[in-house]
């Protein structure tokens, strides 16, 4: 009786592998992946493989593995309930990082910082960010449309003061050009021979404008423009730069591309219509040629947006736990899931990372630029959790697809600047950080901008 109840343990046990492995195949879960792939298939098909070759083995094996399986598995679920009864603490705020080292911190939100600038005479804007430009209205989004046509914006308000962001200890504040995006007056007038795409890092969060990424290069090469908006995903990049790159001509374009969220904004940008338009067509929304109604109706939004707002934002109170809700996430090793990150595998396959999308995109970039006589440049700009929590190159998903990324760019013959390795090569990287998943701090942007420099001049 207890070599049978021992058997059907080890067949079930098999089965459930198997069923593991399966529906990692079926989520999508990739070969490349080091990480989900050895885990969630390799492994648990090798175990069902051992277990069946044991029943043509003696029932002292079947026995063993029998064994081996139960301590096994209350040394797991064990731990959990050391995971779940000693949680990780928060890690410090960017206020905190401030005042220890003797730095003030203005605790504002940005909205309190527009309206202050207000009554001071300054009729001050918010940054609108590229997600919420392309969400529709029930989604808190713009939603904007010019003669019955859904249009999302690429770019801020024009020629307006915004306030941008704080982690540093003071916000942000600067005058958008003529096309919305944070360069110094003028620079669209005239020939243009570097120009730089992407998202925050780029458009200079959270630092003075004179201390952005694309400021750096602007000191040795002026003619430097910033074509970067808070959350730009590849999508987004692609289509700022068919619309308003083409009339400007730049010798070099660099594609600057961040590695926590770039991948992960680029699942959101293909359910887009409008944005998928950009991989196969020119300017798809005439963008510019609509531009004072786009402003109209920005300056409308964000103006309803600052009536809106009441004040700061209370964070959310934590969700009760109920003792059932608790043995649930025991039994279903919920902590140890998140811990090796195998927790929502479905929602995270869909979310990171679709390298094919990416090459076509960046494929489209570099013909679209070279249709000009430019040349296409990309530029990797490593995630302050790399640093932080080294752990994170191994089970963040984006992240640990730096080497995926870096393929796809050279077998495209795209010039490549890796900025982690000039971060590395300085000695200690996480001090180029605000603070915990923070933008880079000045000398963060410096180094960056450095690395680009001395790229283009061995490129010349």
């Amino acid at each position: 009786m207890l070599k049978r109840l021992i058997d059907l343990a080890l067949a079930a046990l098999a089965l459930m592998l198997a069923a593991i492995a399966i529906r990692a195949i079926s989520l999508g879960v990739d070969f490349a992946d080091a990480w989900q792939f050895p885990i969630l298939v390799a492994a648990p098909v090798l175990i069902a493989c051992g277990i069946a070759f044991s029943f043509r083995r003696s029932p002292q094996l079947r026995a063993n593995l029998a064994l081996l399986a139960f301590t096994s598995a209350g040394a797991v679920w064990s731990l959990e309930a050391v995971l779940q009864a000693r949680p990780d603490p928060p890690p410090p705020s960017l206020e905190d990082v401030a005042r220890a080292r003797g730095a003030a911190f203005d605790g504002r939100e940005a909205e309190q910082v527009a309206l202050d600038l207000r009554a001071e005479g300054v009729h001050a804007y918010v940054t609108v960010p590229a997600n919420t430009l392309r969400n529709p209205a029930e989604r808190g989004g713009a939603n904007i449309r010019i003669n019955g046509r859904h249009v999302i914006p690429l770019a801020n308000v024009r020629n307006r003061v915004v306030v941008h962001c704080n982690e540093g200890g003071r916000f942000t504040v600067f005058q958008t050009d003529e096309r919305g995006y944070n360069n110094p007056p003028g620079l669209w007038t005239q020939p243009v021979d570097i120009a730089g795409i992407g998202d925050s890092f780029v458009q200079g969060a959270c630092v003075d404008s004179s201390e952005t990424l694309l400021a750096g290069v602007r000191r040795s090469v002026p003619r430097t423009l910033a074509v970067a908006l808070d959350d730009f995903g590849p999508l987004s990049m692609l289509g700022a730069l068919k619309e308003y790159l083409p009339a400007t001509r730049p010798q070099h374009v660099f594609w600057f591309y961040f590695e926590w969220n770039d991948l992960r904004d680029l699942s959101r940008e293909l359910a887009v219509d409008i944005l998928r338009e950009y991989m196969s067509g020119p300017a798809a929304q005439q963008l510019e040629a609509n531009a004072a109604a786009i402003d109209t109706a920005l300056l409308a939004f964000i103006d309803r947006e600052l009536a809106a707002y009441t004040g700061p934002r209370k964070p959310a109170a934590p969700f009760p736990r109920s003792r059932r809700g608790a043995i649930v996430e025991w039994i279903k090793l919920t902590r140890l899931r998140e811990a090796f990150s195998l927790d929502e595998m479905s929602t995270r396959v869909q979310l990171c990372c679709d390298l094919r999308a990416f090459e076509s995109i960046l494929r489209e970039a570099k013909t679209t630029v070279e249709s000009w006589g430019g040349q296409l440049h990309f530029v990797y700009l490593p995630a302050a959790l790399r640093y932080q929590r080294p752990m994170s190159r191994v089970l963040d998903d984006a992240i640990r697809a730096r080497r995926r990324v870096l393929r796809t760019v050279g077998n495209l013959g795209i010039p490549i600047v890796d900025v982690h390795r000039d971060f590395t090569a300085a000695g200690d990287p996480a001090r180029f950080f605000h603070g915990f998943r923070s933008h880079y701090n000045p000398e963060g942007y410096r180094v960056a901008a450095d690395a680009v420099l001395r790229h283009l001049e061995r490129s010349r």
